[in-house]
Order: C-alpha cells, then structure tokens, then sequence
C-alpha cells in the first residue's frame, strides 16, 4: 500500500471540497451572469498577473466578501475589497520579498461562478520559500467578483506567517 503525503492528502481534500462548494453555489444561484463570459475574463486577469502586467484582486468589487477557510490569522471572512486587501493580502505580502509567482493549474465555470486552482510560489524575507496551492470559488457580477471562498494549503500559510518577522 502507498502512502501519501500529507501535503498530497492536503490537496486532494481541497479539490474534493472545493468541487462540493462550487456545485452547492451554482446550485443555489437565483440568476446567472450571462453577459459576460466570466472564466474569460478571470483567465485573461489571471494571465495578466502571471505575465507581471497586473493585479488579480482588480478584478474585486469593492463589496466583496472574501472568505479565506481554514484556521490561521488570516482565516475569515472580509466583508469588502479594502479589509481583505488590508487585512488578509497585505500581512501575508509584507513577510515575501518576491511577489507570488502563480501558475494556473485549473479553471472552470459553472454559471456566474468561476474555480480558479493554481500554486503559488515566492521568496520569503527570510531567504526561504513560500508554495502553496489555492482553490478560489469566485461569485462574478458584472464582470467583477461579488463573492469569494479560498482554500489553500494553512499549514504553509502559518509556517510563514509565524517564522518570519517583518
């Protein structure tokens, strides 16, 4: 029997949950957001930001609510593009002294809502790397994202959050 690592259990978990999540919201949408083709538009955002040639959370509406799972600091929900920018995206980019190289491993739509799956990887300010892998469940309205829930990798996220200092 093979055993697998917890870092590969971590993931297959998150892809199990997040394909659960995305079919409850899609399930429960009242209206679809078809005037605009919404896994383009993250796509092409997403390129941007792979490219060097833009910001992924431009694409918040400034009401969102971004719901980061787990339990580390920056666990919870934000009730509005500047708290999650200030309160969950700044801490964790102040500990890097790269910014997030992301790679997309996965996109797919359902109605208005979008699942990104993508890694992540950066230099830490301590010389050391930051992976992670990331689900995100995007609820899109006119274009922008209205709603968010994000699975990643806590562990690695409380590993540098609590090594290192500013």
């Amino acid at each position: 029997m093979k055993l697998i690592s917890m870092r590969q259990l971590t993931y297959k978990i998150m892809v199990v949950i997040a394909l659960l999540f995305e079919t409850t919201i899609a399930m429960t949408q009242q209206k679809t957001d078809t005037a605009f083709d919404n896994k383009e538009i993250v796509r092409r955002q997403f390129n941007n930001w792979v490219n060097g040639s833009g910001n992924f959370f431009d694409l918040l509406a400034e009401d969102a609510e971004w719901t980061v799972a787990g339990e580390t600091a920056a666990s919870g929900v934000y009730k509005s593009k500047k708290s999650f920018m200030e309160d969950a995206v700044k801490p964790i980019t102040e500990k890097l002294s790269t910014r997030i190289a992301p790679k997309l491993l996965g996109i797919y739509q359902d109605k208005n809502v979008v699942t990104l799956l993508w890694k992540g990887t950066a230099t830490a300010k301590d010389n050391k790397p930051y992976k992670n892998t990331y689900c995100w469940i995007l609820t899109m309205k006119a274009g922008k994202i209205s709603k968010a829930v994000a699975f990643l990798d806590t562990h690695a996220l409380h590993e540098l959050m609590t090594r290192v200092k500013k």
